[in-house]
């Protein structure tokens, strides 16, 4: 299987097109993208969308807001606007964006560890 690899300063992401890989090399501002046929991470993350208030809440209590918007604000223009505004005003983000693989990269998450929150987002009582 074909598979496109962003190469970054700390190591590669992958993905299964083209277009996702262009989307977070623009995100994260990474190296480039390179072309692999092996398969290399089979990982898929869960596929949940929640309400943003859902995440804020759960990455508060998690104590990760700080590291969270500092990464925002380390991201280049426009790509610091759109997470911004996202993150302040969005009504829902989906786990698999690629605004949440980029801060999950840059504050050192483990897919684990973002899924976890997000299904705890998901679990929150209205």
């Amino acid at each position: 299987m074909t598979k496109f690899a962003v190469i970054t300063e700390n190591g590669r992401v992958e993905f299964t097109t083209h277009e996702a890989a262009l989307q977070y090399l623009t995100v994260v501002g990474g190296i480039r993208i390179e072309q692999v046929d092996e398969v290399i991470n089979t990982y898929q993350p869960v596929e949940i969308e929640v309400a943003m208030w859902r995440i804020r809440v759960v990455m508060g209590l998690a104590g990760l807001t700080s590291a969270i918007e500092t990464a925002i604000a380390s991201l280049p223009e426009p790509n610091k606007t759109v997470a911004e505004s996202a993150w302040n005003y969005g009504n829902t983000i989906a786990r698999t964006s690629s605004i949440v693989a980029a801060i999950q990269q840059m504050i050192g998450l483990t897919n684990e560890q973002t899924d976890a929150l997000f299904i705890q987002a998901e679990q929150l009582p209205a």
